[in-house]
């Protein structure tokens, strides 16, 4: 068992932050959605992708990803449902919530 099971370790930056541009690479999205899903500029993503005023959304997304991922069996598997149209959000894809900065529906229903 790895101690990095937690963890994506592709979505950190070598000082070990998340870095916000890997973790959208991760989720399938371009910088300006995740720049939305975080609450900030593009131009503010672009700058500092490892901002320690990031982090802990960055984390939150980290974590909601893996248990994704678990649950679906693949990253891919993930990023599909995370886009897909969901029956319990009205049709509305899981992603959707996260650009309204709303996660707490995709969380519990993870």
């Amino acid at each position: 068992m790895s101690l990095l099971t937690h963890v994506l370790p592709k979505a950190h930056a070598k000082s070990g932050d998340l870095h916000a541009l890997a973790l959208a690479a991760v989720y399938g999205v371009k910088p300006p959605m995740m720049a939305q899903i975080l609450g900030v500029s593009r131009q503010a993503l672009l700058k500092t992708p490892t901002s320690q005023r990031l982090q802990p959304k960055l984390r939150q997304l980290e974590q909601l990803f893996i248990r994704t991922k678990n649950l679906t069996g693949s990253e891919l598997n993930a990023r599909i449902w995370l886009k897909a149209g969901h029956p319990d959000f009205a049709g509305k894809a899981p992603i959707e919530y996260l650009q309204e900065e709303n996660f707490e529906p995709v969380e519990d229903l993870v």
